[in-house]
């Protein structure tokens, strides 16, 4: 098992105005948080990440996103922490992201807050339709893993994992779910081995069945 620090970010919640449509967020502010204060400030740019649970600095991390969006695509800089200690702020132009990557990640630099720049324009109808796809297409009645694997150039996960016929594969009290594929659930009893063991049998399997590698979107700490 590995030694690791942790730092709480949970007093880290406060949003700033610095400008016109261009506010500070805290790393520690829950997303949800973030969605409603644009909402009540018409501001506009996230609208598709509505409904992703976690925190403003989670989801900078990994530049998180849904619906062809990222949250980078509404930053114009992110104030870090790095490995010595130092509190910097980068320019987004002077970070690498990616598809559920970061610069950020890669060197473990803990988020503190971030400078966003939005539009105007609140475009709550958007929000309703990703929340109405949200509780059809994901099982959120459930415990589970979110987004589980990122999809391989070319493919969706959720395709392999069904075309290998894995979905509704059950260990312990893991499962593929039902609903969406590329969500492992907990069904109470599931042990952090469980669901291990199961995401390691859907990687294998999509490998032998189709020579394609998923690789985790999750963070996996042990």
């Amino acid at each position: 098992y590995l030694d690791i620090d942790f730092i709480s970010l949970k007093k880290l919640r406060n949003i700033t105005v610095i400008g016109e449509n261009k506010i500070n967020v805290e790393a520690g502010l829950d997303f949800g948080f973030l969605i409603r204060y644009m909402s009540e400030n018409d501001l506009s740019g996230l609208e598709e990440l509505s409904g992703i649970p976690g925190t403003v600095g989670g989801l900078i991390f990994m530049n998180g996103g849904a619906y062809g969006r990222e949250i980078f695509d509404c930053i114009e800089s992110v104030e870090i922490l790095d490995s010595d200690g130092n509190i910097k702020t980068i320019e987004k132009k002077d970070l690498k992201i990616g598809y559920r990557y970061t610069e950020i990640k890669e060197k473990s630099w803990v988020v503190l807050s971030a400078n966003f720049s939005f539009k105007k324009g609140f475009n709550k109808e958007l929000v309703k339709e990703i929340k109405t796809k949200r509780e059809t297409n994901q099982p959120i009645e459930l415990p589970n893993l979110g987004s589980t694997f990122k999809n391989p150039e070319g493919y969706f996960s959720a395709r392999l994992i069904i075309d290998a016929g894995l979905q509704g594969l059950k260990i312990g009290g893991a499962q593929v779910s039902l609903k969406h594929p590329n969500f492992i659930v907990n069904d109470g009893t599931a042990t952090f081995n469980d669901v291990l063991n199961i995401v390691k049998t859907v990687q294998d399997t999509v490998k032998e069945k189709f020579n394609v590698n998923l690789e985790k979107e999750i963070i996996v700490i042990k």
